[in-house]
């Protein structure tokens, strides 16, 4: 051991710290610049395919700059003289530790003016990390002496560094668990659920003209069921929202189907739309449980996405990017704290036009006048560029390669978190799926293969996954490929264009069908399911 530590004491650290300075801090400023201009640049969305080594970067960055800041806390415990005294490397170090304070700033004023956040959004957590990466470099350029030799700790700084070391290797564990078997044991609110409560705010709390209601959702306000009345409760992720004015949404197309079905049979039928974009199956659990639960919905409509909706385990960088999404915050919250609907930690006031209906119910009789691009896709002009849209289609690719390993793991862990969906519900429920645009559009397919083995992909392995897991636990489903493709042919284009969420009629055309199928199989008051066609 002495052996070792002298040979350590004679590795240039300055010539390492000189290399790592000149290399990895100007990469990491130019990645954070790149996710700070993400809205408007075309060149972080072309590189999905290499986010995962992104998030590996950033995690790296991240330990080396709690570790580098630790060092430099017990460093300073005797002074900052050492620090004062550098004298050849301080403009340039100092240089590059200002830039990543403007970017984190800028990022700061970014968060502020779009989302009305000040507190943890994610280009602030980079920023952070950015800055750490800074601080990281400047203690190994100027702590050469220092870092060579074993620092003395106190008793409380010792018992300090066993309890962090402790729950980080904690931490993990729990991470390990979670990555390999679904659990709502680290889950108290989503970053999805967070996001879109951002999302509603950067919106002026409004879409297309239509107001959210009172509780954040795309749709009139929720009442209590009276006696007689059947309530239907919508899950789903953006594809629910519609991306469409509200009177073309999905959600409310199966309502307007299911009054005309039920007509004489129920007092009032109300399909309560309970979508948030870019949900995932934890947060579908999470609103059945707490949000649509109180309002004692008679049947249940899950729509998943057959894209990220089967990834169920996420290991992005915003699973720790937050101190909130860490495992151990979210067991520990969920033990000791009642539910709370997620918020923006900031929100910028603002008020919607007096003159205006202050409510989606206020609006039924006089509708907003459609935009001219809801009946005529040619009008519509692309939500991405072309490069852009190509780009996240080929991402997309993956979850279609039956002999992809980890895409096994991510189907085990869905149909586990479906088991569990249907345990918490507790009531009837259809299971909705929903296509990608790939799998519908013969042109966008064919455009995808072109320079790739078909042989590697199946086109509707998602769907033959989903059926089969239907069929053998008696989960009533209703597949929207085969009437969406058979609408694609016939009357045109059913998704906006470049763009993987549907338009009025690829709306329509869901909505017709699932509420088809909830009024050949839902009794309603008998509260039961007819056998499945």
């Amino acid at each position: 051991m002495n052996v070792f530590f002298h040979r350590l004491r004679m590795v240039p650290v300055q010539g390492v710290a000189t290399l790592a300075l000149a290399c990895g801090l100007p990469v990491a400023l130019v990645l954070q610049c790149l996710d700070l201009s993400s809205h408007l640049d075309r060149l972080t969305t072309t590189m999905l395919a290499a986010r995962p080594w992104l998030g590996m970067l950033h995690h790296a960055g991240l330990g080396f700059g709690v570790v580098a800041v630790v060092l430099l806390l017990v460093r300073c415990r005797r002074g900052i003289g050492w620090l004062l005294a550098l004298r050849s490397w301080r403009p340039v170090l100092w240089g590059m530790f200002g830039a990543c304070a403007a970017v984190g700033l800028a990022s700061w004023t970014y968060a502020a003016v779009v989302y009305g956040d000040l507190g943890m959004t994610n280009l602030v957590f980079d920023s952070l990390l950015l800055i750490a990466w800074g601080v990281w470099g400047m203690a190994l350029a100027m702590g050469t002496a220092w870092l060579t030799r074993h620092p003395r700790l106190s008793r409380p700084e010792q018992a300090l560094g066993w309890t962090l070391g402790l729950l980080l290797i904690v931490e993990a564990a729990c991470t390990v668990v979670d990555a390999n078997h679904f659990t709502m044991a680290f889950v108290y609110t989503t970053e999805d659920q967070r996001e879109f409560a951002m999302y509603r705010e950067a919106l002026r709390g409004e879409m297309f003209g239509y107001p959210f209601n009172s509780q954040g959702y795309y749709d009139k306000e929720f009442r209590p069921a009276q006696p007689g009345d059947c309530v239907v409760a919508w899950i789903a992720d953006s594809f629910g929202v519609g991306v469409v004015p509200y009177p073309w949404n999905v959600a409310t197309v199966a309502e307007d189907r299911l009054r005309e079905a039920w007509q004489g049979t129920c007092n009032n039928t109300e399909v309560l739309n309970f979508s948030v974009p870019q949900m995932g199956m934890k947060g579908y659990v999470q609103v059945a449980e707490h949000e649509a639960a109180p309002y004692k919905p008679d049947f249940t409509v899950l729509c998943v996405y057959t894209c990220n909706d089967i990834t169920v385990s996420d290991s992005t960088i915003r699973n720790h990017g937050y101190v909130q999404n860490w495992r151990l915050t979210q067991f520990f919250l969920r033990q000791f704290r009642p539910y709370v609907r997620p918020a923006p930690f900031f929100s910028l006031p603002f008020t919607r036009d007096p003159a205006l209906p202050q409510r989606i119910d206020d609006m039924l009789d006089a509708p907003l006048p459609a935009p001219e691009h809801l009946f005529d896709p040619a009008k519509e002009k692309p939500t991405f560029s072309e490069e852009v849209h190509h780009a996240r289609l080929v991402h997309r690719l993956r979850y279609l390669e039956p002999e992809k390993p980890s895409m096994r793991t991510q189907y085990r862990l869905f149909f586990q978190a479906l088991d569990h969906f249907r345990e918490v519900v507790g009531t009837p429920m259809l299971l909705v799926i929903e296509p990608d645009e790939l799998q519908v559009d013969d042109a966008v397919w064919d455009s995808l293969m072109q320079g790739r083995n078909p042989a590697r992909y199946v086109r509707d392995l998602p769907q033959q996954r989903i059926l089969e897991y239907c069929r053998n636990t008696g989960l009533p489903v209703v597949d929207l490929l085969p009437v969406l493709r058979e609408a694609q042919r016939t009357h045109g284009r059913v998704y906006h264009r470049q763009d993987t969420h549907w338009n009025a009629l690829g709306n329509r055309v869901a909505g017709e069908e699932v509420a088809r199928a909830i009024a050949a199989q839902y009794v309603p008051g008998a509260g039961k399911m007819l056998p499945q066609p």
